[in-house]
């Protein structure tokens, strides 16, 4: 693998989960990222599991739960690593179209489009955030591995005990907190990476509702303004037709009235 350069290589390389090419293939609007996205869930899905069964080993030897419970848990495991893979973090296709892509809020091909637009920069955005906390966690793995190692290496050499004066039952017990803190740290880890699997998914599936409303677009695709003012308009006209109340409809009444008016055109009543 080739010296990497910018931090998002940097960050790829380190976490061996992605392709060289990884940051060209991020471009979602031209390219397809599932491959990608299924390359992660499979890298990821073994360590989960991986995971999983070790804390169900240290499970065993407390006295919180019984055998009993412990087979019920080996059972459903498969089950919940499951959940890793195929349970959402964020919106399916269909809530996307209904909820957030309603006529309501916007009532027209060109502001659907620019909201897939903005809805995917905002899932770029938290992607390139993702990375950077991952980055961060990988940092904070090592850090503490070498601290395990350091108090290793003085709780097993008893001239090091003897010439520093350390308390090594104290050292134990630093030990022990920094052990139950690196099997935190890793399962925030895991956590993170699959937000960055389902920040992937998000933006493809934006990607590809912008390009279907795309070619029914009557105004510019590239300048937003453009297509702003008729999609105002007929959602301040929405609000007056379904107003509940005399008070609610004049406010809504007003609010056009003043639109119309800086546009120019006939007011309503």
């Amino acid at each position: 693998m080739q010296e990497s350069n910018t931090m998002e290589e940097r960050i790829i390389a380190q976490t061996e989960i992605f392709t060289e090419d990884f940051t060209k293939n991020l471009k979602l609007i031209e390219n397809n990222p599932m491959p990608i996205i299924q390359s992660f869930e499979s890298a990821n899905l073994v360590s989960v599991a991986k995971n999983s069964f070790e804390i169900i080993e240290e499970i065993k030897k407390t006295d919180l739960i019984t055998e009993k419970d412990i087979e019920n848990i080996k059972k459903a495991q498969a089950f919940l690593l499951t959940s890793y893979k195929n349970v959402p973090v964020y919106n399916t296709r269909i809530a996307k179209v209904v909820s957030i892509l309603s006529d309501a809020k916007f009532p027209t091909n060109d502001s659907k489009y620019w909201q897939c637009k903005m809805q995917a920069e905002v899932h770029f955005n938290e992607l390139i955030r993702g990375f950077q906390k991952i980055d961060r966690a990988n940092i904070d793995l090592e850090e503490i591995q070498y601290q395990i190692a350091t108090l290793d290496n003085i709780i097993n050499s008893k001239e090091n005990l003897e010439s520093t004066k350390f308390d090594e039952m104290k050292l134990k017990f630093d030990r022990r907190r920094l052990v139950n803190k690196l099997s935190q740290y890793t399962f925030e880890l895991k956590l993170l990476e699959k937000d960055v699997k389902q920040r992937l998914r998000e933006i493809n599936d934006w990607a590809e509702m912008a390009a279907s409303f795309e070619n029914s677009c009557d105004y510019s695709v590239t300048d937003y303004e453009d297509h702003t003012y008729e999609s105002h308009l007929l959602s301040l006209k929405a609000h007056v037709d379904r107003a509940k109340t005399n008070e609610e409809r004049k406010q809504y009444t007003d609010q056009l009235n003043t639109f119309l008016r800086l546009m120019g055109k006939q007011l309503i009543k």
